[in-house]
């Protein structure tokens, strides 16, 4: 990165705010929802999303199990990364993203997309909670609904390591990037209150040196990730998994 001109060093700032507003407001553990707030949230996430689950599910049948095997979850980055395959190697994967996936309906799917399979450990990428609408959820929620993903984790694989990927900053959403990031450091510290949750960092790889969004790392919807965006993600989450992993096995 070269110099940090006016705008970064107004990043700064709204990051250092960004900082202090989490530690005030967000709660260990997230917060506590009532019995009609859960099943409102089953409810909504059972109505959009049944089919596309359903469809996951059909992916399941005579996939052939690998308990070496990387488990991605989340929303239509995971979904759209065609190439993770060929990108992850020779990591072995599962697939298993769906568009639109927000961390609150993910928790309500949980059961149906990691119990079925064997794997070694679950990485989770999730960008919708946050955007800049007026429906955006609050941090500590996500964070107790990622908690919720990973005990049913450590419930079906006891012991396997969960890598959180940081929402990747973008045009498309830039004007709510303090408030995204003021989540991703939320969901920073969640994953340091456990010895196999690893936060995995990666928004300055996708910063250009005038701290915007690198435009040659996303389509044209300046959103989704570019083929080269793609490389630079399998670049980033391989070198943790080899941290952590270690090399897999043939």
């Amino acid at each position: 990165m070269g110099a940090i001109g006016q705008g970064g060093q107004m990043l700064m700032k709204i990051r250092f705010l960004m900082v202090a507003l989490v530690g005030l407001t967000a709660v260990p553990g997230g917060r506590a929802e009532d019995a009609d707030q859960r099943a409102r949230r089953e409810a909504v996430a059972r109505e959009k999303w049944s089919q596309a689950i359903a469809a996951l599910r059909a992916e399941d049948e005579g996939l052939e199990s690998n308990p070496e095997a990387i488990l991605f979850l989340g929303s239509s980055s995971i979904r759209l990364w065609e190439t993770m395959p060929q990108d992850m190697a020779p990591y072995a994967v599962i697939r298993r993203g769906y568009g639109g996936a927000k961390f609150a309906d993910l928790a309500v799917f949980a059961e149906d997309l990691i119990r079925p399979h064997a794997y070694r450990a679950v990485v989770i990428f999730v960008g919708n909670d946050i955007t800049g609408s007026e429906s955006d959820a609050a941090v500590e929620d996500v964070v107790a609904w990622f908690r919720e993903i990973a005990a049913v984790s450590a419930a079906v694989r006891p012991g396997a390591p969960i890598f959180l990927l940081g929402v990747t900053p973008t045009m498309k959403r830039w004007q709510a990037w303090p408030q995204i990031w003021g989540l991703n450091e939320a969901l920073k510290g969640a994953c340091e209150t456990e010895a196999s949750w690893h936060y995995v960092a990666t928004s300055q790889a996708f910063l250009g040196a005038d701290e915007k969004p690198r435009e040659e790392y996303f389509r044209a919807d300046h959103l989704h990730l570019s083929p080269l965006g793609y490389q630079v993600w399998a670049g980033i989450i391989k070198s943790h998994l080899q941290a952590v992993l270690g090399t897999p096995k043939p």
